[in-house]
Formats: C-alpha cells, sequence, structure tokens
C-alpha cells in the first residue's frame, strides 16, 4: 500500500502493516509521515436508497455511501468487498468500497 498523503510532491512511500485494529481490520502506517490507514475486508450487509452497510469478519459493521464505491460497482447484499476506513467526528465510515478480487488458481 502506498501512503496518498503525497501523490502532489511526486513521492510513493510505502505504508507497513501495523497489525489489527480494534475495529477489526488491518492498519498500515507511512513509512514517511506516520499517517494511519486502516482497510478491512467484509460483505454488504444492507443496502438502501444511496447508502449501506458492510460487515467485517469481526460482526463490526461500517456504513457507506454509494458516492463511495467505483462508478461501475454492482452494489448487492452478500458481495465481498475490500475498504478503507475514514475517522469522521461524528464517527467511521467505509470509504474506496470495491469488490474483493479472488485469485485465480
Amino acid at each position: 500500500m502506498i501512503c496518498k498523503h503525497h501523490e502532489d510532491k511526486g513521492l510513493k512511500p510505502v505504508m507497513v502493516s501495523f497489525g489489527e485494529s480494534p475495529l477489526g481490520n488491518q492498519q498500515f502506517v507511512c513509512a514517511r509521515c506516520s499517517r494511519i490507514r486502516e482497510a478491512g475486508v467484509g460483505r454488504i450487509k444492507s443496502v438502501k436508497n444511496n447508502y449501506g452497510f458492510i460487515c467485517n469478519k469481526k460482526k463490526k459493521e461500517f456504513f457507506f455511501h454509494f458516492s463511495n464505491t467505483a462508478y461501475d460497482f454492482d452494489i448487492r447484499v452478500g458481495k465481498p468487498v475490500v475498504f478503507e476506513i475514514a475517522f469522521l467526528d461524528d464517527g467511521v465510515e467505509a470509504i474506496n468500497v470495491t469488490e474483493l478480487k479472488r485469485k485465480k488458481q
């Protein structure tokens, strides 16, 4: 994973795995600026209007808005996804929600 904070400077510092967070997701820390990003894997649990909820392996639920998915993403209940966590003033939200790509064997 690359730290996106440095893109405007043309840098691409690697983010190092920092272990599991209390939310049950993987944490990464930037080797250059020490910013923390959190990435998770889960399934879409519910969908309504323009938002939904994702449930990870620890049964934690994360709100996501459709604007935080790829434009061509087929949003349906049960679909496995990967996502990042945005820490907001009033809680957390899943962002950059995309389909979990299975490795071909």
